[in-house]
């Protein structure tokens, strides 16, 4: 990704000191869509594997619990993955968790530049490489 102070990610735009209300119902209501996916028939358009629910249900978790940053919007990627995204400033960032690997991405929103970067290729949730790409500042995008 080009390197310029536009397309630096602060801290402050994704962290929160703490969650508020309106956010705690956000993540319930992310929550009971994630497991209602894997509920649905494996024909259905919506199904997320199961194992990739369990996967996302646990990040979901420790993004409000321990991140405590806001909460994501979901794209389910044809029951193959599923990705939360935030909009920071310019940036538009995926988190993307499929049945085997975790991936981070963020794109320009001009569609101009992007990064992308595998934080595991295992059953594993990489929590500490997650954390500190959600809360630290993107060195790529900044230096």
């Amino acid at each position: 990704m080009e390197n310029s102070k536009s397309n630096t990610i602060d801290r402050k735009d994704i962290n929160k000191q703490s969650v508020s209300w309106s956010d705690i119902q956000v993540y319930s209501d992310i929550h009971h869509t994630i497991d209602q996916m894997a509920r649905l028939p494996k024909d259905n358009n919506l199904y997320l594997d199961k194992n990739i629910a369990h996967k996302a249900l646990n990040l979901l978790g420790y993004f409000k619990e321990q991140l405590k940053i806001r909460p994501p919007k979901i794209i389910n990627q044809d029951g193959e993955a599923l990705a939360y995204t935030w909009v920071i400033g310019n940036i538009k960032r995926y988190l993307i968790v499929a049945d085997e690997e975790v991936s981070l991405m963020d794109l320009t929103l001009d569609g101009q530049d992007s990064y992308e970067e595998v934080l595991s290729q295992d059953d594993n949730l990489p929590l500490d490489k997650i954390k500190e790409r959600l809360l630290v500042q993107t060195n790529s995008l900044s230096t």
